[in-house]
């Protein structure tokens, strides 16, 4: 049982799933978004909603594996790259980034079968090694030698014949509650007193990030107030932050443009990446990828989102 203290409203989940209070009721009636009552007030957990969020990108992903077909159909074709179709079977890719979707929207057009999976950059880097995706869409810092993702390629699918594409640079900072009366310019001011962080899960590039930036400050086992309390969406530990029930949480700019009432506080430049398996079956999927990545139209279409940096698009940062 949660306590009040901790529950949003209607108002706060609005915010964190950027709609209206309406939709937020019209979601409770049709069943797709637990809630419970404190009087005659309606009430939700944090779980709640990330449980509705996990339901929405499920069933955005079977909704895009139905229509690739029809889309592959209608849309143009996305030149300049290989007129060839880059495989029959299916080609699952493992991450929770929108490049990682624009990747599947052209491969569908190019007659192969993208399949997605929405999880953290950490475990679908395991789904690679253990044969659930054939690429995984990471940003993983490693603070011994202060590089993205080759180092955790390299250990955790070690000897295994791969590409690693670099997709876009972004910045990773704080996000702020405008409100929240606190000075917070530094990963060492997160340890100051009653600063309270909405966190991330373990295995998330934003948590991973954060673990790294605390252990070269040599603070031991300190940590900032609300550490234990993970959220799996950055949009959900966004808006818990813009809902006053958080003062931070480690965020991209892009999240920081889509919740309202933040601001935001760049502290370090990201690699997003692209790692494939070497395989018969992904032998095409990589011959494509190595024209369309590159592209003019592919970069456009990347270039769209908010705070990613495609000068680098395409290039080929490690291979086996």
């Amino acid at each position: 049982m949660t306590t009040d203290e901790n529950a949003l409203d209607a108002g706060d989940v609005a915010s964190m799933l950027q709609v209206s209070r309406n939709t937020v009721y019209n979601l409770v009636k049709a069943g797709l978004l637990s809630s419970y009552s404190v009087g005659r007030k309606m009430r939700f957990t944090t779980q709640d909603v990330e449980a509705y969020i996990a339901y929405a990108r499920n069933a955005k992903a079977e909704d895009a594996a139905v229509h690739t077909k029809v889309d592959s159909q209608t849309r143009p074709d996305p030149a300049p790259v290989s007129p060839h179709s880059p495989g029959s079977g299916p080609f699952f890719i493992s991450g929770n980034d929108v490049a990682a979707d624009i990747i599947a929207s052209y491969l569908g057009q190019a007659g192969a079968s993208p399949q997605r999976r929405y999880i953290n950059s950490y475990h679908a880097l395991l789904d690679l090694y253990e044969g659930r995706a054939s690429a995984a869409a990471i940003h993983l810092y490693d603070g011994a030698s202060k590089r993205f993702n080759v180092p955790y390629v390299r250990r955790i699918v070690p000897g295994t014949p791969l590409v690693v594409f670099h997709l876009v640079r972004r910045k990773q900072g704080f996000l702020i509650a405008k409100n929240a009366g606190k000075r917070l310019r530094t990963w060492g001011d997160l340890l100051d007193e009653g600063v309270r962080i909405a966190n991330r899960e373990r295995g998330a590039g934003a948590r991973i990030l954060l673990d790294e930036q605390l252990a070269a400050l040599e603070v031991g086992l300190a940590r900032p107030e609300g550490y234990d309390r993970e959220f799996t969406s950055p949009l959900v530990a966004a808006g818990f932050v813009a809902s006053g029930a958080a003062d931070v949480a480690i965020g991209s700019e892009r999240i920081f443009h889509q919740v309202d009432g933040l601001t935001f506080v760049p502290l370090i430049d990201e690699s997003l990446d692209l790692v494939v398996l070497k395989t018969p079956e992904t032998e095409p999927v990589i011959t494509f990828l190595r024209k369309l990545l590159p592209s003019r139209g592919f970069t456009e279409d990347l270039g769209h989102t908010v705070g990613y940096d495609t000068s680098r698009t395409g290039t080929i940062l490690f291979e086996v």
